[in-house]
């Protein structure tokens, strides 16, 4: 499997990914009052999330990606790891939560914000700030996965 991945790393035109992510750059910038920028997780996976059942919260783990970025891109992110990859390195994009699942999630999201003091928002305006990011989150995810995966695939357990 190494080799194999070895000849599709060959393969990727870094210069089409540059221009591409630089079309990204430019779109998430022409549409500032659609985007909010905040601190972000930057890493809002399942595996970063750790349920405290005792106190009924939830608390976020592994802030290494931290910073200023959109919303969008870590609720982006969040749903992105609905659809696998995270462990294994294997997305299916028809795991991406549907529009109900993300209007659900949301509400809760919208709640516990709204509870920490957090400006008003919908969960339209969310849907419409993920719609904007995801493109962005699925990039720096690949980049990432790209970097990684050749190292990963030569440990013994293969996971990313």
């Amino acid at each position: 499997r190494l080799m194999e991945v070895r000849d599709r790393l060959e393969r990727i035109d870094l210069q089409l990914i540059a221009e591409q992510a630089v079309a990204l750059k430019d779109h998430m910038d022409a549409r500032p009052w659609e985007q909010t920028l905040c601190f972000s997780h930057n890493d809002l996976s399942n595996t970063n999330v750790l349920w405290d059942s005792q106190r009924g919260v939830a608390r976020l783990l592994d802030f290494e990606y931290g910073g200023i970025n959109y919303r969008g891109f870590d609720l982006a992110t969040h749903f992105s790891h609905w659809a696998g990859g995270a462990t294994d390195g294997l997305y299916d994009h028809s795991r991406f939560p549907d529009e109900r699942e993300q209007e659900t999630f949301l509400a809760h999201y919208i709640k516990e914000a709204a509870a920490s003091g957090a400006p008003d928002v919908s969960v339209g305006e969310l849907l419409g700030e993920i719609e904007h990011a995801a493109p962005l989150a699925h990039l720096v995810w690949g980049l990432w996965a790209v970097c990684v995966l050749p190292d990963k695939l030569q440990e013994k357990s293969g996971q990313i």
